[in-house]
This record gives structure tokens, sequence and C-alpha cells, in this order.
């Protein structure tokens, strides 16, 4: 094997091992530990610098690697400091539940403080009910916040004031309306989708020759060396199990969202989340294997030796074409493709 190739298969190999370390690493309950009580304390740092936004931002993302009363507490009474009175009451909430279950010496404390701010949240938040067509796919947004299909066709609560919500689903035009909901009020929104079209038509080129007709080789060469094809096979495969595992992890975040509402996930939920942390650790994995070895072929083949293509003879007719890139112009762009041997 040729050195300049050889140190390209070492490079992919090492960057696939590199993605699969560090996403073992990410899921080290050792590991996500330490990074929780680290989210915690720089949290609690920035409230006292009165860093709302950062508070709260550390403190959801300390959450997500583990909930106890506490931390909820926290969350709820920065999202109050911050106006957003829908999510905190939600937060307020599910830490009195949470704090009922607790058996810390602080439980009391953070029951009767979760249920106050609970009670004085109540009559200030919004509800807002989004209807929505049956379409395989679908996604809607409240107020930049995914809204679990559990939640759909019942009463949310939102933050008083003007409410953006948006839709989206493969096949359709995006959805989006806007509307004012008062405190203690209840809106009803419907999403509806419009089609969008199926093909788009080349435009004809000057001429009246059409688009198609522009098409030409690129950088042909005689013939196909099998080590780049290989590493390229490989590489494809990566990127097709990664796509394969990403479904997996939306079935186990539907099945999850459909356990909750809009107070939170129950432990029962807790296996789907599980499932759907493993498929995206898989399907980073395979990402990342698939990129490192599409990278090593692509860089394999254009650095491989160049051959001629045979010059044809009067009575042979032309030559045969050879595989190689084509390019065309194409509607806000250019279009790359590869062209096989005839």
């Amino acid at each position: 094997m040729k050195p300049h190739v050889a140190r390209t298969l070492r490079i992919a190999f090492s960057a696939a091992a590199l993605v699969a370390s560090e996403a073992a690493a990410q899921t080290d309950p050792g590991v996500m530990a330490a990074t929780r009580r680290d989210l915690i304390r720089e949290a609690q740092e920035a409230r006292t610098a009165e860093d709302h936004g950062r508070a709260l931002d550390l403190a959801t993302r300390a959450g997500q690697l583990g909930m106890s009363a506490s931390l909820r507490r926290f969350i709820a009474e920065e999202q109050n400091a911050q106006g957003l009175l829908g999510p905190a009451l939600g937060s307020a909430e599910l830490c009195a539940r949470e704090a009922e279950r607790d058996t810390s010496p602080a439980r009391a404390d953070h029951l009767s403080a979760c249920q106050a701010l609970a009670a004085s949240l109540r009559p200030r938040v919004a509800r807002l009910v989004v209807e929505t067509p049956r379409i395989p796919g679908l996604q809607v947004r409240v107020a930049d916040t995914d809204l679990p299909s559990a939640v759909w066709g019942v009463p949310y609560l939102v933050t008083p004031g003007t409410v953006l919500v948006t839709a989206m689903a493969p096949g359709y035009r995006p959805f989006r309306a806007e509307l004012d909901v008062g405190p203690g009020g209840t809106r009803a929104v419907r999403v509806v989708l419009e089609e969008a079209p199926q093909s788009l038509e080349l435009p004809a080129a000057p001429g009246g020759r059409s688009r198609g007709d522009d098409i030409r080789p690129v950088d042909a060469r005689g013939g196909l060396n099998p080590g780049p094809v290989a590493l390229l096979t490989v590489g494809g495969v990566g990127f097709v199990t990664a796509g394969i595992f990403y479904l997996m992890r939306g079935a186990a975040l539907s099945d999850r969202d459909a356990q909750c509402d809009a107070l939170g996930c129950p432990e029962a939920a807790r296996p789907d989340h599980d499932r759907a942390v493993t498929f995206n650790t898989l399907t980073n994995v395979s990402l990342g294997v698939g990129a490192a070895f599409a990278a090593g072929g692509l860089v394999w083949y254009l650095i491989a030796p160049r051959r001629a293509a045979p010059a044809a003879s009067p009575d042979q007719g032309p030559p045969a074409r050879r595989a190689g890139l084509l390019f065309a112009p194409a509607p806000g762009g250019a279009m790359i493709g590869w062209e096989g041997t005839l």
C-alpha cells in the first residue's frame, strides 16, 4: 500500500475511534453526575449575579441529567423571575409532587415553597389548545418549545401575551400562527397544513436546450480503483445505519412523549427515555464511522494517480465513456453526480 494511502486510512480509523470513545464517555454515570453538580453550582452562581437567563439554562441542563425536588424548585423560581409564568407553574406543581415523595430533611421546605408558588401563578397563566390534523411526522412548537403529542387538543399552560405556534410535516408547507392570550384565558388554534409541490422541473437553458443537455463529465478517469469504492461503500453503510438508529430514537421519544403531559413525564416513561438516549449514541457512532470511511475513500480517490483514457481509432468509433464526476447547473446552484462506464 502506498504511504499516502496508509496515512489516509489511519486518519479515518482514528476519527472513528475518537467518535466511539467520546460517545461512551458521554453516557458514563460518574461523568454525568459530576457534570450535573458543576451545572448546578454554576447556576447558583449565575443567580447570585442576577443573571437569571443563564441560571435557568444551566439548571435546565442539569435537570436533563437528573431531576430532584430542590432543582425543580430552583427552575420554577428562575422561570417566574423571567416572566415565564406557564412553564413556572408546571415546574412548581411538579416540584410539589416530587417533594411529597422526597425523603431529605428539606422536604417540607420545598413542598411549602412550591405549593405557594403554584397557588400564586394559577390565576396569572394562560392556556392554549392546539388542534392538529392526523399527519405522519407532524411536529408542533409553541413559543419555541416542542409540544408533545400527548397534549395536542388539550389545554396547555403558556405565558400570557403573544404566543407563536408553528407546525411542519414532510410533504407540507410550514404552518405559523400568532395568538394573543390574556391571563386566566384559554385560546384554541387549529393547525392547517397545505400540501407542498411534489416535484420541480429544471428551467430550459438559453437557446431552447434543456438543462439536462448541459451535463458533462468532469475529471474522467480510465477506470475505478476498488480501494476508494470499498471505503465509500462502508461509509454509505454507516450513514444508512445511522438513519435506522435515528428512526428508532424517534420512535422511543414518541413512546415517551405519549406518557407525558403538560406537567412533565412519569417515572414509567424513563425506560423509553433511556432507549432514546441509547439510540442517539448509536446514531452518533454510526454517523462518525460512516463519515470517517467516506472521507477516507474520497481522499483516496482524489489523490489516486490519473490514467488517461485510450484514444479512439477511426475504425473503432468513439471511445467508451468511463466513470467520473458529472456537473450540471441547477436552480440556485449546481448538481453533482456520478457517471458510470457505458
